[in-house]
């Protein structure tokens, strides 16, 4: 028997400044210390992170370190910790955030109780200072399905249910249904939670706020606009489209990911005008190398050549000089 109840999943990769405070708060929980595990991945730090996982690993002898030998990103360290781990429900953490204590037992009781595929919960932001700010909590739901949560409670669907780390899953519901990450790849929750979501036959929301989501300006996320930040959007506009694709998907989802893809796309193209012409011919050379004909179902003739890098006026110029000879 299966004595792990929840299983703590903590990728890393150069933060030495908040390490220490995310696996501290993991071991100041209301479990049993043999009733949960904490998984911490190394992928490839090139800070003091890793010097930080190891002194923590003495003084928190059952936390399980594992060591990337090259760097999969955030995605493939979580498919590594979900590969390892042994928890009936998996609690995937982001190496710059905290929980709150004693958070976890009601969160796994319930789970259990419930016998559920997902719990979704709220959460706090924490600011620069350490602050907490206690965002307004959203109505709690009864057990329903992950589609009928996704589209229909709470907030709008792009402001909830996307953070993998906004809910607790049920181990043997992920393995079932292969609901791994794509790796290599940034922005990587997207797509992930509404795979999910539509497999999750049984999902609630509560409104408690056991997660504290750190505003990081050093994140991807909140880093400055370069070449490669708007490249890894383009590969996320594909991937959606790729999975609008997908038949056992909801059709409500399809739209959905041809909006998003759609918005991604408009937010390069304004983006790009402020880069360098260094960055803006790197993103040209790099985006070559995708397979973005699959834009031409969703794009305007006009922004499908912009992404393609063909100038709209020279574009004017071919077809005046094709039709001249006709």
């Amino acid at each position: 028997m299966n004595n792990v109840l929840l299983s703590f999943i903590v990728p890393f990769y150069n933060v030495e400044n908040y390490l220490k405070e995310c696996i501290d708060s993991l071991y100041h929980q209301d479990l049993p210390i043999d009733k949960y595990e904490v998984i911490l991945i190394n992928d490839c730090s090139t800070d003091s992170s890793g010097d930080i996982a190891l002194s923590l690993k003495e003084i928190y002898p059952t936390l399980i370190l594992i060591e990337h030998n090259r760097n999969k990103k955030q995605a493939g360290a979580r498919n590594t910790g979900l590969k390892t781990a042994k928890g009936e429900y998996i609690w995937f953490v982001d190496s710059d955030d905290y929980i709150k204590p004693n958070v976890s037992k009601k969160l796994v009781d319930m789970a259990l109780l419930n016998d559920l595929d997902v719990l979704h919960f709220d959460y706090a932001s924490v600011n620069n200072n350490g602050e907490i700010l206690e965002y307004p909590k959203n109505s709690e739901t009864d057990i329903i399905d992950g589609n009928t949560f996704f589209f229909d409670k709470n907030e709008i669907w792009w402001k909830k249910a996307i953070e993998v780390w906004r809910r607790i899953h049920k181990r043997t519901f992920l393995l079932e249904n292969n609901l791994f990450f794509d790796e290599n790849v940034f922005y990587e929750d997207i797509t992930y939670s509404i795979r999910t979501f539509n497999s999750a036959k049984r999902v609630m929301h509560i409104s408690e706020t056991p997660y504290c989501y750190r505003n990081n300006p050093f994140s991807f996320t909140n880093s400055p606009i370069t070449y490669n930040k708007l490249l890894e959007s383009l590969k996320l506009s594909l991937r959606c489209i790729d999975l609008s694709q997908n038949t056992i998907l909801n059709e409500k989802y399809k739209n959905l990911l041809v909006d998003f893809s759609k918005y991604h796309i408009y937010e390069i193209k304004n983006n790009l005008m402020l880069l360098d012409n260094i960055e803006r011919t790197n993103f040209n050379n790099n985006s070559k190398k995708l397979p973005i004909k699959n834009l031409k179902s969703i794009l305007n003739w006009k922004d499908y050549l912009f992404i393609k890098n063909v100038p709209y006026q020279q574009f004017i110029l071919k077809i005046k000089e094709l039709s001249q000879k006709l």
